[in-house]
């Protein structure tokens, strides 16, 4: 079976998205816990995430460069939506057990969703909690699926 490369890969996107945040969080004075979460050396997904964050900086960069006002404030909230994502997204991945949890994680202000499987309700509930503790998350949408072997 051949993949289809027209649809969007949505971990690529998490995982960009992910690495934006964490290239952002940089610039501040304070760690985070998602960004240390990520340097775990050897990690080969915090090395995909950062690699993909810096795509996502110059993205981001650019889209501040726009001269019409609407044009900017939609690309401020995609890009803040894009954030918020990616940080849950990262501490969501930073729980153990979690890590290979196959999920997308959307956000629309401060309400994010959770798209997925779980291979159990343990895994699904602390999902959810990771994400409930992301500063910036208001509400949870755990849509997680139950299917063993997931």
């Amino acid at each position: 079976m051949k993949p289809d490369y027209r649809k969007p890969d949505r971990r690529g996107i998490c995982a960009a998205a992910a690495a934006a945040l964490v290239l952002s969080l940089g610039g501040c004075g304070d760690k985070p816990a998602v960004e240390t979460a990520l340097a775990k050396p050897g990690s080969a997904a915090a090395q995909q995430a950062l690699q993909a964050a810096a795509a996502e900086q110059k993205k981001a960069e650019e889209n501040a460069r726009a001269t019409d006002p609407a044009q900017r404030a939609a690309h401020a909230k995609e890009a803040a939506d894009s954030a918020l994502a990616a940080k849950t997204k990262a501490a969501i991945v930073a729980v153990p057990g979690l890590e290979n949890l196959p999920m997308d994680v959307r956000a629309s202000g401060n309400a994010v969703t959770l798209y997925g499987t779980a291979d159990n309700e343990e895994q699904r509930h602390k999902a959810e909690k990771a994400a409930a503790r992301v500063p910036g998350v208001v509400s949870v949408n755990n849509k997680l699926l139950l299917v063993r072997g997931s």
